[in-house]
Protein backbone atom coordinates (compact mmCIF):
# COMPACT_ATOMS: atom_id res chain seq x y z
CA UNK A 1 0.00 0.00 0.00
CA UNK A 2 3.02 2.47 1.02
CA UNK A 3 4.90 1.67 -2.42
CA UNK A 4 1.13 2.61 -4.57
CA UNK A 5 0.96 5.82 -2.48
CA UNK A 6 4.37 6.67 -2.94
CA UNK A 7 3.98 5.94 -7.09
CA UNK A 8 0.40 7.83 -7.13
CA UNK A 9 2.48 11.28 -5.50
CA UNK A 10 5.12 10.98 -7.44
CA UNK A 11 2.88 10.43 -10.54
CA UNK A 12 1.14 13.89 -9.31
CA UNK A 13 3.94 15.64 -8.32
CA UNK A 14 5.71 15.01 -12.76
CA UNK A 15 2.00 15.84 -13.97
CA UNK A 16 2.47 19.43 -11.64
CA UNK A 17 6.27 20.02 -12.37
CA UNK A 18 5.91 19.20 -16.03
CA UNK A 19 2.54 21.73 -15.88
CA UNK A 20 4.74 24.16 -14.63
CA UNK A 21 8.31 24.01 -16.67
CA UNK A 22 5.74 24.49 -19.76
CA UNK A 23 4.57 27.49 -18.24
CA UNK A 24 7.67 28.92 -17.27
CA UNK A 25 8.61 28.67 -20.92
CA UNK A 26 5.70 30.63 -22.45
CA UNK A 27 6.48 32.83 -19.53
CA UNK A 28 10.00 33.07 -20.47
CA UNK A 29 9.20 33.48 -23.89
CA UNK A 30 6.94 36.62 -23.64
CA UNK A 31 8.64 38.19 -20.70
CA UNK A 32 9.52 42.10 -21.12
CA UNK A 33 11.76 44.41 -20.11
CA UNK A 34 11.77 47.66 -18.40
CA UNK A 35 12.63 49.33 -21.43
CA UNK A 36 9.34 47.67 -22.96
CA UNK A 37 7.25 49.88 -20.25
CA UNK A 38 9.37 52.91 -20.37
CA UNK A 39 9.02 53.26 -24.21
CA UNK A 40 5.22 54.89 -24.59
CA UNK A 41 3.42 56.08 -27.01
CA UNK A 42 0.70 58.87 -26.81
CA UNK A 43 -2.96 57.97 -27.62
CA UNK A 44 -5.85 60.60 -27.94
CA UNK A 45 -9.29 60.71 -28.09
CA UNK A 46 -12.67 59.99 -26.67
CA UNK A 47 -12.60 57.19 -24.23
CA UNK A 48 -15.52 54.89 -23.63
CA UNK A 49 -16.33 51.33 -22.29
CA UNK A 50 -17.34 48.33 -24.13
CA UNK A 51 -19.25 45.83 -22.25
CA UNK A 52 -17.58 42.02 -22.64
CA UNK A 53 -19.78 39.06 -20.47
CA UNK A 54 -19.11 40.56 -16.66
CA UNK A 55 -16.31 42.84 -17.32
CA UNK A 56 -15.36 46.46 -19.62
CA UNK A 57 -13.63 46.75 -21.86
CA UNK A 58 -11.70 50.32 -22.20
CA UNK A 59 -11.58 51.88 -25.87
CA UNK A 60 -10.13 55.25 -27.20
CA UNK A 61 -12.17 55.52 -30.44
CA UNK A 62 -11.38 52.08 -32.06
CA UNK A 63 -8.06 51.15 -29.79
CA UNK A 64 -8.62 48.93 -26.80
CA UNK A 65 -6.11 49.97 -24.04
CA UNK A 66 -5.64 48.24 -20.69
CA UNK A 67 -4.58 49.15 -16.82
CA UNK A 68 -3.73 45.54 -16.07
CA UNK A 69 -1.28 43.16 -18.57
CA UNK A 70 -0.01 39.52 -17.93
CA UNK A 71 1.69 37.56 -20.41
CA UNK A 72 -1.62 36.24 -22.59
CA UNK A 73 -2.22 39.52 -23.02
CA UNK A 74 -4.55 42.84 -21.29
CA UNK A 75 -6.37 41.48 -18.91
CA UNK A 76 -7.62 44.64 -16.51
CA UNK A 77 -9.81 47.49 -18.43
CA UNK A 78 -9.31 50.80 -16.68
CA UNK A 79 -13.10 51.57 -15.30
CA UNK A 80 -11.73 52.08 -11.51
CA UNK A 81 -9.09 54.75 -12.46
CA UNK A 82 -11.88 56.74 -14.51
CA UNK A 83 -14.49 56.20 -12.87
CA UNK A 84 -15.40 59.36 -11.90
CA UNK A 85 -15.09 60.73 -15.37
CA UNK A 86 -17.95 61.48 -17.51
CA UNK A 87 -17.53 58.61 -19.88
CA UNK A 88 -17.26 59.55 -23.94
CA UNK A 89 -14.45 62.62 -22.80
CA UNK A 90 -11.47 63.40 -24.39
CA UNK A 91 -8.60 62.00 -22.29
CA UNK A 92 -4.98 60.80 -23.22
CA UNK A 93 -2.89 58.02 -22.23
CA UNK A 94 0.95 57.61 -22.39
CA UNK A 95 1.03 53.76 -23.66
CA UNK A 96 3.82 51.25 -23.69
CA UNK A 97 2.82 48.35 -26.07
CA UNK A 98 4.48 44.73 -24.50
CA UNK A 99 4.52 41.77 -26.98
CA UNK A 100 2.30 39.24 -25.16
CA UNK A 101 0.42 35.60 -26.71
CA UNK A 102 -2.44 38.01 -28.02
CA UNK A 103 -0.09 40.47 -29.94
CA UNK A 104 1.24 43.94 -29.07
CA UNK A 105 -1.05 45.69 -26.25
CA UNK A 106 -2.04 49.06 -25.66
CA UNK A 107 -0.98 49.08 -21.73
CA UNK A 108 -1.39 52.88 -20.34
CA UNK A 109 1.06 54.00 -18.14
CA UNK A 110 -0.04 57.62 -17.59
CA UNK A 111 -3.37 58.72 -18.08
CA UNK A 112 -4.25 62.47 -18.40
CA UNK A 113 -7.78 64.19 -18.40
CA UNK A 114 -8.68 67.87 -18.81
CA UNK A 115 -4.57 68.39 -18.40
CA UNK A 116 -4.48 66.64 -15.07
CA UNK A 117 -2.57 63.41 -14.19
CA UNK A 118 -5.36 60.72 -13.35
CA UNK A 119 -3.40 57.86 -13.38
CA UNK A 120 0.10 56.63 -13.52
CA UNK A 121 2.25 53.85 -13.07
CA UNK A 122 5.80 53.83 -13.33
CA UNK A 123 7.85 51.45 -15.53
CA UNK A 124 9.41 49.71 -12.58
CA UNK A 125 5.92 48.81 -10.62
CA UNK A 126 4.38 47.98 -14.32
CA UNK A 127 7.38 45.50 -14.73
CA UNK A 128 6.39 44.21 -11.25
CA UNK A 129 2.75 44.00 -11.42
CA UNK A 130 3.52 41.99 -14.97
CA UNK A 131 5.54 39.26 -13.32
CA UNK A 132 2.75 38.69 -10.77
CA UNK A 133 0.21 38.62 -12.85
CA UNK A 134 1.69 36.49 -15.27
CA UNK A 135 3.14 34.40 -12.64
CA UNK A 136 -0.81 33.98 -11.10
CA UNK A 137 -2.01 33.06 -14.24
CA UNK A 138 0.76 30.39 -14.78
CA UNK A 139 -0.23 28.84 -11.31
CA UNK A 140 -3.36 28.04 -13.00
CA UNK A 141 -2.81 25.10 -15.68
CA UNK A 142 -1.12 23.17 -13.27
CA UNK A 143 -3.16 23.70 -10.49
CA UNK A 144 -6.21 22.28 -12.98
CA UNK A 145 -3.67 19.06 -13.97
CA UNK A 146 -3.55 18.35 -10.28
CA UNK A 147 -7.14 18.83 -9.03
CA UNK A 148 -8.12 16.46 -11.91
CA UNK A 149 -5.07 13.92 -11.03
CA UNK A 150 -6.66 13.75 -7.81
CA UNK A 151 -10.64 13.74 -8.52
CA UNK A 152 -9.08 10.71 -10.58
CA UNK A 153 -7.52 9.05 -7.84
CA UNK A 154 -9.93 9.84 -5.39
CA UNK A 155 -12.85 8.24 -7.46
CA UNK A 156 -10.40 5.10 -8.44
CA UNK A 157 -9.80 4.44 -4.52
CA UNK A 158 -13.44 5.09 -3.61
CA UNK A 159 -14.45 2.32 -6.19
CA UNK A 160 -11.87 0.25 -5.49
CA UNK A 161 -12.91 0.70 -1.28
CA UNK A 162 -16.35 -0.44 -2.53
CA UNK A 163 -15.61 -3.45 -4.21
CA UNK A 164 -13.57 -4.41 -1.27
CA UNK A 165 -16.39 -3.88 0.63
Amino acid sequence: MTGSLFFKIAIGLLIFLSGIAHQLDELRQFAPSLDDFRQTTNVSGIYSYEHFARNSLTRIDDKLFFCALNYNGGIGSCYVFLKNLPENSKITIAAASPRTKSGNVLYATRIIFNGYEVYRKTPKQSLHDWWFASCLEVSEFPLLLMAIYLSIIFVLTKRKQNRGS
